[in-house]
C-alpha cells in the first residue's frame, strides 16, 4: 500500500499528462498529415511538440486561482490537524485545482478516489487508489466457513483503512508530514442509508487521524446535502468554497487563452470580452467552451439557451395540468419563487452597491432560513439538489449562474 503514496504513482498524473496533447482549438482535432512530409519535417515535427510539452509543464494551469495557494497547502501536507471538505457548483474547477497542486509535487504522499453510487464499485476504486488486494478468493466454503464479505462492502473499506493507518504511521515516522487522501466527488453517492453510514465511516478515520496528524482527508462535493450530514459530527473539519472567477480574473483568462489557441491579443476593455463576461460570467466551464470557438458570443448564446431548456424541462410550469402532475407543479412554481427572489436580491444589491458590479463582486444571495420561507420547506432539499442552485458552507444559496439568471426566467 505505502507505493500507492509514491511520487508519480497516483494515475490522475498520466490522465494530466495524457490531456497536454488533446488539441483545444476544434480546427487542431483534425487529422494531421505531418508524417508524409518526410523524415525530416518529421523529426522536425516531433521537436516542436517536445517544445510545446515543455511550455505546457511550466504552466501548469491556464489561470492563477485565489484558491490554489491554500489547496497546495492542503494538498501538500502542510497543513495538519483537520480535514478538508471543498465545495462549490459544478465547473468552478475544484478538483482541476488539486490536480495542478498533485502536479507540482508528482503527487508524493497523496492519492485520490473516485466516489460511486454503488458501494461495491466505491470499494474497488478505493483498493486500486490504496494499491490494496481484497481477498477475491475464499475457499472457505469447504470448511463450512461464512465468507468474509458477506458483511458488505463497508467491512473490507474498513480493512482497507486499518491497513492504510499503519502505513500512515511508518509514512509520518519517516516525513514528519501526513498523508493526503482525496475523496472526489462524494455527492455521487446515494442518499440512503448505506452511503450515510459510509460517509460517518469516513469521518470517524478522519476526525481520528487528523488528531494524530498521519492522514489528512479532503472530500470534495458540488452538492449540499454532504455538509449537512458531515456537519452534525465535525469537530476537525474546514470548509472551503471555490467560487467563480472575478471580472478581473475573467478577462485575463479569456485574453491569455484567446493568445494562446487563436494568436488574438485582445484588449482588457474589448466589447466582445465585456458581452462574453455579462452572459456567462466567471463559471470556468462556460468561459473554456466559449475560447474553443472562434465566436465566443454564439458559443455563449448557446451554452445559455442549453441551461435554459434544460432548466424549464425541469421545473417549466404548465398551465393546464392534470391532478397527477399536481405536486410537481408545487415544487416547480416553488422553485420560481425562489429565482425571482434571488434576482430581486440581486437588483437591489447593484443598485445598492453599485460599485460591486465594476469589481464582478456576485451577490451574496439569500440566507438559507429566508429561502425556506420563500417556497415550501419540504421542497426546498429537491431545488437546491438542481445544479442551477448552489448553497454555500455558511448556509447562504443563490442562483449558480447569476449573470443570465433573467434569461432562464424570460
Amino acid at each position: 500500500m505505502a507505493v500507492a503514496f509514491e511520487p508519480g504513482y497516483d494515475p490522475v498524473l498520466v490522465l494530466n499528462k495524457a490531456s497536454e496533447r488533446v488539441p483545444n482549438r476544434p480546427e487542431l482535432s483534425r487529422p494531421s498529415y505531418k508524417s508524409s512530409l518526410g523524415a525530416g519535417s518529421q523529426d522536425e515535427a516531433e521537436a516542436e511538440e517536445e517544445a510545446e510539452d515543455e511550455e505546457r509543464a511550466e504552466q501548469i494551469t491556464w489561470i492563477a486561482r485565489r484558491e490554489q495557494e491554500l489547496i497546495d497547502q492542503i494538498i501538500h501536507g502542510q497543513l495538519a490537524g483537520q480535514y478538508w471538505l471543498i465545495t462549490g457548483p459544478k465547473g468552478t474547477g475544484k478538483f482541476s485545482l488539486i490536480a495542478d497542486a498533485m502536479t507540482r509535487n508528482q503527487a508524493d504522499g497523496i492519492a485520490v478516489c473516485e466516489c460511486s453510487d454503488n458501494l461495491e464499485i466505491f470499494r474497488l476504486r478505493l483498493g486500486k487508489c490504496l494499491n490494496f488486494e481484497y481477498a477475491e478468493d475464499y475457499i472457505g466454503g469447504l470448511f463450512s466457513r461464512r465468507d468474509p464479505r458477506e458483511g458488505g462492502p463497508l467491512v473490507d473499506i474498513e480493512r482497507a483503512l486499518n491497513k492504510l493507518e499503519k502505513v500512515a504511521v511508518a509514512y509520518h515516522t519517516k516525513n514528519l508530514r501526513p498523508l493526503v487522501l482525496v475523496f472526489n466527488n462524494i455527492h455521487h453517492l446515494r442518499q440512503d442509508e448505506g452511503s450515510y453510514s459510509l460517509l460517518l465511516q469516513l469521518q470517524q478515520r478522519a476526525e481520528s487521524w487528523s488528531q494524530a496528524g498521519i492522514v489528512t482527508f479532503v472530500f470534495c462535493s458540488d452538492d449540499h446535502w454532504p455538509y449537512a450530514l458531515l456537519k452534525k459530527n465535525a469537530s476537525r473539519m474546514s470548509v472551503l468554497t471555490v467560487k467563480d472567477l472575478t471580472k478581473q480574473e475573467a478577462i485575463r483568462a479569456m485574453r491569455s487563452e484567446r493568445i494562446k489557441l487563436w494568436g488574438e491579443a485582445r484588449a482588457a476593455d474589448d466589447p466582445e470580452i465585456e458581452a462574453i463576461w455579462n452572459l456567462v460570467g466567471g463559471r470556468i466551464a462556460h468561459l473554456s467552451a466559449c475560447m474553443k470557438h472562434k465566436d465566443m458570443i454564439h458559443a455563449a448564446k448557446l451554452i445559455i439557451e442549453r441551461e435554459k431548456q434544460w432548466l424549464l424541462s425541469r421545473i417549466g410550469l404548465i398551465v393546464d395540468c392534470d391532478d397527477d402532475v399536481m405536486d410537481e407543479q408545487k415544487w416547480a412554481s416553488a422553485s420560481f419563487l425562489l429565482m425571482q427572489a434571488l434576482v430581486k436580491n440581486a437588483d437591489e444589491t447593484a443598485a445598492s452597491q453599485p460599485d460591486s458590479v465594476n469589481h464582478s463582486h456576485y451577490p451574496k444571495g439569500i440566507p438559507y432560513s429566508v429561502a425556506r420561507q420563500v417556497m415550501v420547506c419540504i421542497h426546498t432539499s429537491a431545488t437546491i439538489s438542481l445544479p442551477s442552485f448552489h448553497v454555500k458552507s455558511t448556509a447562504s444559496d443563490r442562483l449558480t449562474y447569476e449573470k443570465n439568471g433573467r434569461d432562464k426566467l424570460d
